[in-house]
């Protein structure tokens, strides 16, 4: 077998080589004049192949529920053009999004200096929104210094997003997304009105425009975020469907193994198309949790965040 291995790896790694996904098979088997069973026995082993290997086609994404209002809330810095307004020119808002009721609030701020950004978020937790058990950020050096003082003062619990994953911060950012749209919509209106000047007006309006939002019904409550705000329990919407079991009824993967994790896009910096879909190292999985009505999810001994099943690619133990 020696030889047959020493031949599939002259080929596969030669300027004739390099094939990806399961076209791969046949043509080294062509080229080595081997069997495709041995010549897929053989590419399985392999690092270069493993990591190019295509990206399920549907991925079941767990749902991350809170019930209890100011118990969790995620934080962000939405940047926006430059608004002079009595001779203090804004340049970013920050947001901050209540998980369970959906409650939205904005603060305009001038910089991103660490005593500002701990101002704005004391005035906006004077307003609707009180102090959390836990704030979510990003992985940005923002809300550290004073502010990370100031959350402790208040017993709040600070839990950072990895850098380049965006997921763990997917509530705030959608409320960034919308707010951006409906402050931009009104710019673009007054420039149609005087084509001449570029509108930048968003500081004034951007009281009203968080109040509109929260007096629309959210997707995962039903419930307009101004009135389940008040509440003491918020039910949620289930979003998660699968086409396989999930919860109590799935088929754990074994502890033993050793896989590959699927990179999310940005992931690793800039994406290009020579990039591989897979993590470089390999990894074992520590512990998973299950939950009903929900995909086992799993967490290896690397990565913080949790996998489900088709984010893991099994890797033979000798792969090279």
């Amino acid at each position: 077998m020696g030889r047959t291995e020493d031949k599939l790896k002259r080929i596969y790694y030669g300027s004739e080589g390099y094939w990806r996904g399961a076209s791969a098979i046949k043509k080294l088997a062509t080229a080595a004049r081997v069997s495709e069973e041995t010549a897929k026995n053989w590419l399985k082993k392999q690092t270069l192949w493993q990591v190019y290997l295509p990206v399920p086609k549907y991925i079941p994404r767990p749902s991350f529920t809170v019930n209890a209002p100011n118990e969790v809330h995620e934080a962000d810095l939405l940047f926006l053009p430059h608004d002079t307004v009595r001779r203090k020119t804004y340049r970013y808002a920050l947001t901050v999004v209540d998980i369970a009721s959906r409650y939205k609030d904005a603060e305009p701020i001038t910089s991103k200096d660490f005593g500002e950004v701990a101002e704005a978020l004391g005035k906006i937790y004077k307003r609707v929104l009180k102090w959390p058990k836990l704030l979510q950020v990003d992985s940005g050096t923002e809300l550290m210094g004073v502010v990370t003082k100031t959350l402790k003062d208040h017993d709040t619990k600070i839990r950072r997003a990895e850098a380049e994953y965006h997921r763990g911060q997917s509530i705030v950012e959608r409320f960034n997304k919308t707010l951006a749209e409906r402050l931009f919509g009104y710019q673009y209106w007054k420039e149609l009105e005087d084509p001449s000047k570029r509108n930048k007006e968003w500081t004034q309006r951007l009281p009203q425009v968080v109040a509109a939002l929260n007096n629309e019904a959210a997707r995962a409550t039903g419930m307009k975020p101004k009135d389940a705000i008040k509440k003491k329990h918020v039910e949620h919407k289930s979003y998660v469907r699968s086409s396989r079991a999930v919860g109590l009824k799935e088929k754990k993967l074994p502890r033993d193994i050793v896989v590959r994790y699927l990179y999310q896009p940005g992931e690793g910096g800039s994406k290009r198309a020579t990039d591989p879909n897979w993590s470089l190292k390999t990894y074992e999985i520590s512990k998973s949790v299950t939950k009903e009505g929900q995909p086992v999810l799993y967490y290896l001994n690397g990565p913080s965040r949790g996998f489900v099943k088709e984010e893991l690619l099994i890797v033979p133990k000798d792969s090279k």
